[in-house]
């Protein structure tokens, strides 16, 4: 598994419902276009630097 798929894994694994809407919302793209990107059918590094924003937040929250 190289380091692309170990990320894509990493944010599928914490991602909550609703959350693909938020990082749309956040990038200024439509969710398909997200779940394109998470599925790794799509490549958009602003988009998964975001979802990882998005996991450090709540994980931080909940520290």
């Amino acid at each position: 598994m190289d380091a692309k798929e170990k990320r894509l894994k990493n944010i599928r694994t914490h991602l909550v419902r609703g959350d693909k809407k938020l990082i749309a919302e956040r990038a200024g793209v439509h969710w398909v276009w997200v779940s394109e990107v998470i599925g790794g059918r799509g490549t958009s590094e602003r988009v998964l630097a975001i979802a990882e924003e998005l996991i450090r937040e709540r994980t931080l929250g909940r520290e």
